[in-house]
């Protein structure tokens, strides 16, 4: 594909744009030179601005565009399992929600809700690295896919190394600039342009008749039911039904809501629905390359080179590949920030109690730059490193991903059975790690022994290990705590 001088206008824009409005909602509300300013908006998010990170950070380019767009490749309509799950985990979330409200309104992020209930600081601090290591090497995998984006673009004598810490730095400066409250303003402008890009891509792979083009597209490309294909749909099944349960981002956006308790099912569900349609749109982007024998060439990507094949005109082609920066940019903005609030609020346990003219609060506020910063071009440097040691995208997201799995466990027993949760807390640290481990463990040994397949049941790894580890001893506690009950 070669850009034009219009395109290469749109696609610097995005950022531009991103940063100008960071700096806008930073003058405007002054939020994020304060602790709980930079972290939590002060409490005052509105509905538009939670759903516009809900979407940023869900509706990644690497884990949702590129995979997806892969994994359709090789197993056509089976990947309509992910939004499938991604819409049932939203239901349960809402449906739960009431037993997550006393911990939101006491103002308690996801770490502190288990170490509150659990009566244990070491899994408050467990959970926090688990969370630092899954988003550290999600926005990694978002710096990775942005490399690989400006390479398509075909941009001369731009190395990876300039690109990635590029990507760092313009992510760690819209980020820090405006916090929480710039996050989601800028989220707003690029979700916009992604959705544009989706929407460009849809209306090229599917033509009138829709519907008959997509049911041709699904029956001819699909791959037979073996093994393998329900080892994945487990492993989806696994991440994305508990997913908005076990990210921080998730508690994050609630304890930053001006109407904090409230039900989130006025926003959480039409977002919800929204991203599950997103996301059919890189599955038919793989369904489109394998039914018309698209070569995916050297990269094997294909998005790239369904893009190329649709010819598209100056300027379209620009708002494209923009839309799909946006991805990156609202992806890493939004884990970057939850990643220094694991840090500071949950590792070193630092409460947001502090007032908004205390110099301690802006000492704080400096810090949870300092990191976000840090962070970021750690994320660059494990891309480089992802670059040098080249392997299937989705076994490194499934390896990140089955750190989130592990919180399944506890988090099911801290919301159900909080009387039982203090005498489980070492079995729960223990399951996290152990099964933490084994599941990126899993990956590197098929990595090893050339099996790729054998990474797609690391998150069912993770969830089943989990469950032995920590659900067995509950089980037993739960019994023993229903005899006690009838004596």
């Amino acid at each position: 594909m070669t850009f034009s001088p219009l395109d290469w206008l749109i696609f610097l824009l995005v950022p531009l744009v991103a940063w100008l409005l960071a700096l806008w909602a930073k003058s405007r509300a002054n939020m994020s030179g304060t602790y709980r300013g930079y972290f939590l908006a002060q409490g005052q998010l509105g509905v538009g601005s939670l759903g516009a990170t809900y979407i940023g950070a869900n509706l990644t380019f690497t884990s949702i565009f590129l995979i997806l767009s892969q994994e359709s490749y090789k197993r056509g309509w089976w990947l309509l399992v992910v939004p499938i799950f991604w819409i049932v985990g939203t239901f349960l979330f809402v449906a739960a929600y009431p037993r997550i409200r006393p911990h939101i309104i006491a103002g308690r992020t996801l770490h502190q809700t288990l170490g509150y209930t659990f009566k244990s600081k070491g899994l408050q601090e467990w959970s926090a690295i688990w969370t630092i290591i899954a988003f550290t090497g999600t926005v990694a995998l978002e710096f990775y896919g942005g490399i690989l984006l400006v390479r398509w673009t075909g941009l001369p004598l731009v190395t990876s190394i300039t690109v990635v810490l590029s990507l760092a730095f313009v992510v760690s400066a819209f980020t820090i600039s405006g916090g929480l409250r710039g996050v989601a303003v800028a989220d707003v402008f690029l979700d916009v342009a992604t959705f544009a890009s989706a929407a460009i891509l849809l209306v090229k792979i599917w033509p009138f008749p829709f519907i008959d083009n997509l049911q041709r597209g699904l029956i001819t490309t699909t791959a037979p039911a073996t093994f393998d294909q329900f080892a994945f749909v487990a492993s989806m099944a696994v991440l994305f039904i508990p997913f908005q349960f076990c990210t921080l981002d998730s508690w994050q956006r609630l304890l930053a809501w001006d109407k904090k308790g409230k039900s989130p099912k006025s926003w959480l569900l039409s977002a919800g629905i929204l991203l599950a349609i997103a996301y059919c749109v890189p599955i038919s982007v793989g369904v489109f390359v394998k039914l018309h024998g698209i070569k995916l060439g050297s990269s094997g990507q294909p998005l790239e080179v369904a893009l190329d094949s649709m010819h598209l005109g100056a300027g379209v082609l620009g708002l494209s590949i923009a839309g799909l920066a946006g991805a990156v940019l609202s992806t890493a903005d939004e884990l970057l920030n939850c990643t220094s609030l694991s840090l500071l609020a949950d590792y070193w346990g630092i409460p947001f109690s502090m007032t908004r003219e205390s110099k301690e609060s802006e000492r704080l506020a400096a810090s949870g730059k300092f990191y976000t910063a840090v962070f970021a071009f750690l994320a660059a440097g494990l891309a480089l490193l992802a670059l040098r040691f080249t392997r299937e995208l989705s076994d490194m997201a499934l390896a990140i991903f089955s750190a989130q799995v592990v919180f399944a466990w506890p988090l099911a027993a801290a919301l159900l059975s909080p009387e039982l949760a203090p005498n489980l807390a070492k079995w729960a640290v223990r399951a996290m790690v152990t099964s933490g481990i084994a599941a990126i463990l899993l990956v590197m040994c098929a990595w090893i022994i050339n099996m790729p397949d054998v990474a797609a049941a690391a998150p069912v790894l993770a969830f089943v290990l989990a469950g032995l580890i920590f659900g067995l001893p509950w089980a037993f506690a739960a019994k023993a705590h229903k005899r006690t009950a009838r004596l």
